[in-house]
């Protein structure tokens, strides 16, 4: 079985990787290999992004555009198999900005995931973003 706690631990470093916009965590999470795919309503769809070096440029180019305080509020996790090395998990994703003075829900959405034992590190090895609105 899978270390469900550290598994925990990744998504909150994921989530606060995002919050902070700290581009070392984010890489922290995800294997080399990592494949990122965002499928925003609408149609709009980014990837998928391969390899980390790529992943990591979309969230630069993201993250450094916004201005506001954002907050990613991940929930739900729901293990769709669960082995000793590796793990498929789906999560929510609530996500809450703060713009001048004013707090909204911005987005909300759907992961799918498969996480990875990596050099003794639980990380992201693909992602799957299903967001119901643009971030």
């Amino acid at each position: 079985m899978a270390d469900r706690a550290k598994i925990a631990d990744l998504w909150a470093d994921y989530g606060a990787g995002n919050d902070k916009r700290d581009f070392g965590l984010l890489e922290a999470c995800f294997t080399e290999d990592i494949s990122f795919t965002v499928h925003i309503a609408g149609g709009d769809t980014v990837g998928p992004l391969q390899p980390r070096k790529d992943v990591l440029e979309f969230f630069r180019a993201a993250l450094g555009a916004q201005t506001d305080v954002r907050r990613h509020v991940l929930t739900n996790f729901r293990y769709t198999e669960d082995a000793g090395d590796h793990a498929s998990v789906t999560a929510y994703l609530s996500l809450i900005v703060t713009d001048d003075g004013q707090t909204v829900t911005k987005s909300a959405g759907g992961y799918q995931t498969e996480i990875v034992l990596d050099g003794g590190e639980w990380r992201f090895r693909s992602m799957i973003l299903d967001l119901d609105a643009p971030f």
